[in-house]
C-alpha cells in the first residue's frame, strides 16, 4: 500500500492550503494512506471533515530539532515504513527526520543542504501562491496531472446548541479580521447583517478589530464567539448554513467544507489566485464598488439586491 507523509510548514494558512494536494494524492493513490505531521496551532478537525481518512501526528515545533528529530521518527512508529515523503519544512531537523523514516521517495525544493537527504529535488517555482506550490512539487516529482476532479462534500452535522434552544440549529457565521476590513467593507457589512436581525447569527473578530465593539452595540442578539481562538474556527464554518466574510481564509475553509460562502472584497479578482476555486463550490465573491453597489459575477447589482440573493442562498 502507498503510505504517504506531509509535512507541511508551520502557520495556520499553510494546512488549509494543503487540502488541494490531499485531493491530488487520493485521485492518483485511491488507497493510499496519508499522514500529516503538523504543529500545535492548529484545529484538529479541520482534517476531519474530508470524504476520506486522513492520519494526523500533532507535535511540538521543538520536536524537530536537529538532534530531536531522530526521536520523534522512533515516537511515531506507526508511520514507519512509508513509501513518499514530500517535506515543505526545509529546515535540518526536518530533513533528518524524513530520512529518519527511511521512505522510498523522498521529495522536496531544492536547496543546498537538502541535497544529501532527498531521493528527487524541483526547483522552486517563482508563483507566490502556497497552494499551487504544494501541488507543483507533488506533481512534478510524481509525473503527475494538476486538474482535480473530485470535490469536498458538505458534511451534514449536527451544530452545537449554541442558542441554547431545546434543538440546536444552523446559524449564520460572520468572520472577520482586522487586516481584512476597510471603513468602506466595515459599513457594508454593518449593512447586510441589519438584516439578518432575528436570525440565528454567530460572528467572530480578531482582538485588533474595531468592528468587534461596533457588532457587540448594535447587534446584541448575535452571538460573539470571538474569544474562540483562529484556529477553531473551523467548528464555525462546518457547523453554519452559510458564511459572510471579508476573508479570503474564511472562504477557501468555507469552500472546503462545501458551505456557501459571501467573500467581500474591494478588489477585482482578489481571491481568484486562491485555491479556493480549486473546486466548484458556491462561492459569492463580492466587489464592493460603492457603499450602494457591488459586483458579483461580472454583474453591478443593489446592495437590496445583494441582500435578496444572500436570503436565497442561505434559505432564510
Amino acid at each position: 500500500m502507498d503510505k504517504f507523509v506531509i509535512l507541511p510548514e508551520r502557520t495556520i494558512e499553510d494546512y488549509f492550503e494543503l487540502f488541494p494536494l490531499i485531493f491530488l494524492i487520493k485521485r492518483d493513490f485511491v488507497n493510499a494512506e496519508i499522514n500529516l505531521v503538523c504543529f500545535e496551532n492548529y484545529s484538529k478537525d479541520i482534517f476531519n471533515f474530508l470524504p476520506f481518512k486522513v492520519k494526523v501526528h500533532k507535535v511540538s515545533s521543538g520536536d524537530l530539532g536537529p538532534l530531536k528529530s531522530f526521536r520523534l521518527a522512533e515516537k511515531l512508529n506507526d508511520i514507519f515504513n512509508i513509501t513518499h515523503f514530500i517535506n515543505f519544512s526545509d529546515d535540518l531537523g526536518s530533513l533528518n527526520f524524513g530520512k529518519a523514516l527511511k521512505p522510498n521517495f523522498f521529495v522536496g525544493f531544492k536547496s543546498i543542504k537538502s541535497k544529501p537527504f532527498y531521493t528527487s529535488t524541483i526547483e522552486k517555482p517563482t508563483f507566490q501562491n502556497q497552494y499551487k506550490q504544494y501541488k507543483y512539487l507533488y506533481c512534478e516529482s510524481f509525473k503527475k496531472e494538476e486538474t482535480i476532479k473530485a470535490e469536498p462534500e458538505q458534511v451534514l452535522a449536527q451544530p452545537e446548541n449554541f442558542f441554547k434552544s431545546e434543538v440546536g440549529e444552523p446559524f449564520i457565521f460572520i468572520p472577520f479580521l482586522a487586516k481584512d476590513i476597510s471603513p468602506e467593507l466595515s459599513e457594508v457589512l454593518v449593512e447586510i447583517a441589519r438584516t439578518l436581525e432575528g436570525q440565528r447569527v454567530i460572528y467572530w473578530a480578531d482582538e485588533d478589530c474595531p468592528l468587534r465593539e461596533d457588532f457587540r452595540k448594535v447587534f446584541p442578539s448575535f452571538i460573539d464567539a470571538s474569544e474562540a481562538p483562529f484556529a477553531s474556527l473551523d467548528k464555525y464554518v462546518m457547523l453554519s448554513k452559510g458564511v459572510l466574510s471579508p476573508s479570503r481564509l474564511i472562504a477557501q475553509l468555507s469552500c472546503y467544507f462545501g458551505v456557501v460562502n459571501f467573500f467581500l472584497s474591494i478588489s477585482v479578482n482578489s481571491s481568484k489566485n486562491s485555491a479556493i476555486y480549486d473546486f466548484d463550490i458556491p462561492i459569492h465573491e463580492l466587489i464592493l464598488k460603492n457603499k450602494n453597489e457591488v459586483v458579483i459575477d461580472n454583474e453591478v447589482i443593489s446592495t437590496t439586491g445583494l441582500i435578496d440573493l444572500l436570503h436565497k442562498e442561505f434559505n432564510l
